[in-house]
């Protein structure tokens, strides 16, 4: 099965939170923590303001707030549009030993059992290579049918996601 998709801002944006989701306990208190705790910043910012008219805590607990509340996002995004590598065309081979992708700047090939798990999105298939690495093969990327194929073939090949 051969593919060939040019990943957009929001199938990276995507991706990330599918593997996020996917990731052990650390990675997803990592990623939750900082916008709970930005929450709470503002949140005790503006209740602070209400009880005492502290303006200079109060602009410093909501720019710090949405700071962290935003920061993983921004971040993301600022590194999609420097990595310039993921904005090129990947052409991917799919068969029974792997998959390859290939894109101006080399070929990564992956054998199915360097392959942990797998997670599927409305818009992906994010295939986990482990604990920070991960391909994301945008369902619009296949023919009639082969999304069907290759699900089938994921589930005979890796586990899914647990």
């Amino acid at each position: 099965m051969e593919l060939h998709y040019t990943l957009t801002q929001e199938d990276y944006l995507e991706a990330q939170a599918v593997f996020a989701k996917s990731g052990g306990f650390a990675i997803r208190a990592a990623i939750y923590a900082f916008p709970v705790m930005g929450i709470v910043l503002i949140a005790a910012a503006v209740i602070n303001f209400l009880n005492t008219r502290n303006w200079p805590f109060t602009v410093f607990g909501i720019l710090w707030g949405a700071l962290l509340l935003f920061w993983r996002k921004y971040s993301l995004v600022r590194t999609f549009k420097k990595e310039k590598r993921l904005q090129q065309q990947f052409d991917v081979q799919i068969n029974n030993e792997g998959i390859e992708l290939r894109n101006l700047n080399g070929r990564t090939t992956s054998l199915w059992p360097a392959i942990e798990r797998f997670s599927e999105s409305k818009e992906l298939f994010v295939l986990l290579c482990g604990q920070r690495t991960f391909h994301a093969l945008p369902k619009r990327a296949f023919a009639a049918g082969q999304a069907e194929q290759f699900r089938e073939l994921l589930r005979q090949k890796i586990s899914p996601e647990r």
